[in-house]
Formats: C-alpha cells, sequence, structure tokens
C-alpha cells in the first residue's frame, strides 16, 4: 500500500522515529515520509536543518536501522499538509502520538480541509535511549523543552562540520587577514582567527602546564619556557624529536580548529590560519584564499609587530613555500602593502566564490 504517510520533523531521526517507522511498514508495507522543505518552528530554528539535510538524516538513519531504501519515499512539503496528501492521494496519514502539543491541531487542520473519509493513524514509538537519558515526550512541558533540545543539538553537532559552508584563508604568518575576514563577516559568516587563539598559549597557564604535560607523556623534552616562540623553535630544530614535537604541536592546532566549528552556531565559517596547508587542512574547506605576498613585505610587517629576526627565521623553516600555497588553495588575493584586501574579497565573493561554493554544495542560504 502506497498511499500511507508518515509526517515527522526529523530533527534529529531518532530511535523514536525508527519504531514509528517500523510499525508504519508492518501495517503498510510501504511509507511516504512527509518533510517539510521550509523549517516552521521559530522557537528552535536556530537549530533545525534544511530539507536536503533532514532527508539525508533520514536515508542515513533508515540503512543504519537496516531498513531498505525500496519500502520508503521521503516527499518535500512545499505548501502545507493538505497540499502534500491531495497532490500525493495520499488517504492514511500517520502521526506521531508523542508529539502531543502539535497532534490535535494537525488533526483538526487534516479533517477541515481534506476528505473526511481520510484515516488519520496516531502511533507511539518506545522512546529512545542515550547515555541513560530515555524520554517519550508525555509529561511535562520541561521534558518537552530537553528532548527537543537534545536532539536539535545532537542533531546539529552531529552533521553541522558536514552541512556548513566553509571557507579557508591563508598565507605566511605577516599576511592580513584580518582585513579579508571582516569583509566575510559582513556577509554573514562567523569568522575565526586561529592564529589568535594559538597566541593564548602565551599567557595561559592553565594551557601551558597542560602542553608540558602532554609533550613528557610522549616522552618529549618541553622547552623551559612554555610559550609559541619555544614550541616554534622546536618544530624548527631539525632532528627526530622535531618531527614527533611537530607532529604533537599540528595534531593540537589540528583539534582546536575542530573544536571551533563545532561550537558554533552558524551554517557559514572562515577559518584564517597560517599554517593551514602546512597541516593539510585545505581539504576540510569548501573554498580556500591564499594572501599572497613576498618576504620582504611579511618580515617588515613582522619586525613592526615586535618580532625579531631570530623568531623569524624559524618561523620561516617551517612555512609551506609561495608557490606549494598557491597551487593547493582555490583563489589568491594580492597582499602587497599597496594592495586593497578588503575590495579584492569583495570583489571575489560577488563574482566567483559565492556562486563557485553553490554549485560545489548544492545549495546555498
Amino acid at each position: 500500500m502506497r498511499n500511507a504517510a508518515l509526517y515527522i520533523g526529523a530533527d534529529p531521526f531518532t530511535f523514536n522515529d525508527i519504531d514509528i517507522v517500523r510499525k508504519c511498514l508492518d501495517m503498510f508495507g510501504f511509507i511516504n515520509i512527509f518533510l517539510d522543505r521550509k523549517n516552521r518552528d521559530p522557537e528552535y530554528q536556530q537549530y533545525f536543518l534544511n530539507y536536503m539535510d533532514k532527508a539525508d538524516i533520514i536515508r542515513h538513519g533508515m540503512k543504519d536501522a537496516g531498513i531498505s531504501q525500496d519500502v520508503y519515499s521521503i516527499i518535500p512539503i512545499d505548501e502545507t499538509v493538505e497540499m502534500a496528501m491531495t497532490q500525493n492521494r495520499i488517504q492514511i496519514l500517520v502521526l506521531n502520538f508523542d508529539y502531543q502539543y502539535n497532534t490535535n491541531f494537525r488533526l483538526y487542520k487534516t479533517l477541515q480541509y481534506v476528505n473526511p473519509n481520510l484515516n488519520v493513524v496516531l502511533l507511539r514509538g518506545n522512546g529512545y535511549v542515550c547515555a541513560g537519558f530515555v524520554k517519550t515526550l508525555v509529561d511535562s512541558d520541561s521534558g518537552m523543552f530537553q528532548y527537543k533540545k537534545f536532539c536539535s543539538d545532537y542533531a546539529f553537532k552531529l552533521l553541522k562540520i558536514k552541512t556548513m559552508r566553509k571557507i579557508g584563508i591563508t598565507g605566511n604568518v605577516g599576511s592580513r587577514f584580518g582585513r579579508c575576514g571582516d569583509q566575510l563577516r559582513e556577509r554573514g559568516f562567523t569568522v575565526f582567527d586561529i592564529d589568535r587563539e594559538v597566541k593564548k598559549l602565551d599567557v595561559d597557564k592553565d594551557l601551558q602546564d597542560e602542553f608540558r604535560q602532554e609533550l613528557i607523556a610522549k616522552g618529549l623534552k618541553p622547552p623551559a619556557k612554555m610559550d609559541c616562540r619555544s614550541l616554534c623553535r622546536m618544530c624548527a630544530v631539525c632532528g627526530k624529536t622535531n618531527s614527533a614535537a611537530q607532529y604533537f604541536i599540528y595534531q593540537k592546532i589540528n583539534q582546536l580548529v575542530a573544536d571551533k566549528m563545532t561550537s558554533v552556531f552558524s551554517d557559514k565559517i572562515a577559518v584564517m590560519f597560517s599554517f593551514m596547508c602546512e597541516l593539510g587542512m585545505e581539504q576540510i574547506f569548501d573554498r580556500t584564499i591564499f594572501m599572497e605576498n613576498d618576504q620582504k613585505t611579511r618580515v617588515s610587517r613582522l619586525v613592526k609587530h615586535g618580532l625579531d629576526i631570530g623568531y623569524i627565521s624559524d618561523i620561516e623553516k617551517i612555512q609551506m613555500e609561495d608557490g606549494e600555497k598557491r597551487e593547493l588553495c582555490d583563489f589568491v588575493i594580492q597582499d602587497f602593502d599597496d594592495s586593497d584586501v578588503a575590495s579584492q574579497t569583495v570583489q571575489l565573493y560577488n563574482q566567483r566564490l559565492k556562486r563557485e561554493m553553490q554549485v560545489s554544495r548544492g545549495h546555498w542560504h
């Protein structure tokens, strides 16, 4: 029977939803899943995913549960449930009884506008269990809030990295990343400066102690002073010890970038980081921008910021060659002292970057 439909939210697709789908398949053999193309819950709109991501959640959830693609279809709802039922000749509408605060409204609206012979089926799932937290949405307002927020956070964290539109901005130390980042920020991006985050090591004693203990645990001798300069020196010194220390430090920075990306509630993010290519991070971004300048320009800027030549030399030893970075990145912005980085960023975004990310991601918000 292909004229039965289940209306669900799928933020995320929980064990409760899986149980209801299985009950539908036992009853009808095939189930159409109605899924809103637009989000309709203003209270939780900052968490809710778009239609394509919700559909992706359902497909993965079905596959993990061992449910074949042959026994269900996902139907987008562009206007109303009633119109979707009419267009798809649905005679049986299944609702999740556990969403009790919305069920009566949906039921009455359905009966008002659709053929009164329509069969409305209310099914209750067996709930879900995660880290000892069990909730079936039938007890209290606070329980409803906890459940919805838990589900929304779960979906957001699970799929956020995949669904985010991510731009990586790099160049050698001394590049004017901020001017590029400011323009993207004005266009709705959340911008992170990882170089600035790393420099917190110079003043954060707890972070210094953590680094020291982890280095010791890995059999590495920590420098006398745990700051960015000393760690840079460790990476710049040749030898076997250097490769182990460099691997450790790069691993910590990779984790820092991942933590930043999973902590932000945004679907567009730009990450500025001098050593993005050195750590192989260009692969995690949809598009990357290389800010091109020359050694004379960089050294002049770094000296003006109080760095001595020895420190600058250590930095240069662990930086990738400009030509290699340029080859790895998608776009180039000229970043010499007389270059207008801001206008180049705006021009790049308006003419190429946004369009190419639309093609690569399939959609843009």
